[in-house]
């Protein structure tokens, strides 16, 4: 490997996962590389109990965070913390990502917050993009 190649990231998914857990409850992923496919075996309905995940520093090699946002809210009745890389949230401009992610109010929370929430319906990753919704504080970042 030369001075200027990223490292190659792999999917440690099969090794980790490689037998059922039908009576997991809670769910903590630190630094976990995955596909979204794998992330949608952990959230089917073969984890009836699995009611908590969280994601720290996740990176996913292939999907998208928008669908992974849209499972994890279907699939999980509890707030998720969240602090993903990957996919398009490598593309995001520091500003978008500071404003779908950092809480801009104690009482609202941040805008993935509200969707995990279910006080919105929109995810914030999806297209249009969230503009229409951020708080007054930020929504000068639009220009």
């Amino acid at each position: 490997m030369g001075d200027g190649d990223a490292p190659r990231q792999f999917s440690l998914f099969p090794h980790v996962f490689s037998q059922q857990f039908p009576n997991l409850q809670s769910l903590t992923l630190d630094y976990f590389v995955m596909h979204l496919s794998e992330l949608e075996q952990i959230l089917s309905p073969s984890n009836p109990s699995l009611t908590f995940v969280s994601l720290d520093l996740c990176h996913l090699l292939s999907g998208t965070w928008r669908e992974a946002f849209d499972l994890l809210r279907e699939y999980l009745p509890h707030r998720c913390p969240i602090n993903v890389t990957g996919a398009e949230i490598n593309e995001l401009p520091a500003e978008e990502y500071d404003a779908i992610f950092e809480v801009h109010s104690i009482s609202e929370g941040s805008l993935i917050d509200q969707y995990f929430e279910g006080r919105s319906d929109r995810n914030p990753l999806k297209k249009p993009y969230y503009w229409a919704s951020v708080p007054d504080e930020i929504a000068h970042l639009e220009a």
